[in-house]
């Protein structure tokens, strides 16, 4: 499923952190019985 990407404000000019809140939209999925979100640094 695509998103609309959530600007981080607070990302300094660092583009690594240009989509992190976008991680957010997790809590949109009303649709759904059960959601397993594993973020990428989660090791």
């Amino acid at each position: 499923m695509k998103v609309e990407p959530i600007n981080n404000p607070h990302n300094h000019g660092q583009s690594r952190f240009a989509g992190t809140f976008t991680k957010l939209r997790v809590f949109e999925l009303l649709d759904c019985d059960r959601i397993t979100f594993v973020d990428a640094d989660f090791a």
